[in-house]
């Protein structure tokens, strides 16, 4: 698609360079030649030094700015960026179904129950078992010696390495909850989300636990995770390696977590933050900001253990006075 066809079905003023091909939208960090990312706030305008994106939809207040930092990124001027590519997302959406006519490749050790799903494109490992109601979208590659559970769903282009277990009704590579607010009109645009997940070997995912796919890019498990039941993880997330996450716990998109990461039942973490390698967090404790490895945290927000405990004594020395004062 050319450039100058995106302005239009944008309603944008035409830019300079609209002859260009525009394949794919990409995070701007991530970004290649042929790729369109976007600029939704300031503080991220020295990343574009390094950016190798054709062209940046961005607010005509950063394109002095833009072309200090990178000139041969083409500027795509609007309003806001951030609710223009929720709407060229839908454009470069991938179809559901229907976009490979290939018949799926199954080994002959494999064993699938006559109920389940799998689509064209799909490829499924040696010895791996699916069981009764499984689905299994188009260009799924699952790996050896892999479990699927029933009624378990696996969205199109998820990958799943060798040796991973998903629990009963479990749902991998289903759109995160990303949608971006018009500020005119209130309206939430849908982002659609073209990435994938990636499942390395020895992941275990729980019953009726998400994995949301990627805006962009990979939400990636790593080697060894290990996922309890009822648990939530967002768009663009990594779970390092050997990371254990216990029920009700969740993850909102773009977060990171380091290796042997311990998420107790009920904790969380908000987005675009960075949990350091062999961290833990307790029961029922939020994540706000970013967190050093080799700790222990407790409480909403969260605080090195020991610091919340004597919070916690001190609260209660405060009951006391004001029961004793009363």
């Amino acid at each position: 698609m050319k450039l100058y066809e995106i302005a239009e079905y944008l309603q944008l003023p035409l830019p300079k360079g609209g002859e260009i091909d525009i394949h794919s939208l990409a995070s701007l960090d991530e970004a290649k030649s042929g790729q369109i990312s976007f600029v939704m706030h300031s503080k991220y305008i020295p990343m574009l030094a390094r950016s190798q994106a054709s062209a940046l939809l961005v607010r005509e207040c950063d394109v002095v700015e833009l072309e200090r930092h990178n000139a041969s990124i083409i500027p795509l001027v609007c309003d806001d960026p951030h609710v223009a590519i929720a709407r060229l997302s839908k454009l470069f959406a991938k179809p559901l179904f229907g976009g490979n006519q290939n018949p799926p490749k199954i080994d002959p050790s494999a064993q699938i129950l006559p109920s389940a799903s799998i689509g064209n494109g799909a490829t499924i490992g040696a010895r791996t078992i699916i069981m009764q109601n499984v689905v299994i979208g188009e260009d799924v590659r699952i790996g050896d010696d892999c479990v699927l559970y029933p009624n378990v769903v696996i969205y199109p282009n998820t990958i799943l390495c060798n040796r991973v277990f998903i629990h009963a009704s479990s749902v991998i590579g289903a759109d995160g909850f990303g949608y971006a607010r018009c500020k005119k009109t209130g309206e939430n645009i849908k982002i659609y989300h073209n990435g994938i997940v990636y499942l390395e070997d020895d992941v275990e995912v729980g019953a009726n636990s998400a994995i949301d796919r990627a805006v962009f890019g990979q939400t990636r498990i790593k080697k060894g995770a290990k996922i309890d039941n009822l648990v939530q993880v967002g768009h663009n997330c990594v779970v390092g390696e050997s990371s254990l996450i216990a029920g009700q716990a969740g993850l909102a998109g773009s977060t990171t977590l380091g290796k042997n990461v311990v998420m107790a039942g009920q904790s969380g973490a908000a987005g675009h933050l960075h949990i350091g390698d062999n961290t833990t967090l307790t029961v029922r404790s939020t994540a706000s900001k970013s967190l050093a490895p080799n700790k222990v945290y407790s409480g909403y927000p969260s605080y090195e253990h020991k610091e919340w405990l004597k919070m916690q004594a001190l609260l209660r020395k405060m009951t006391n006075i004001k029961r004793w004062g009363s």
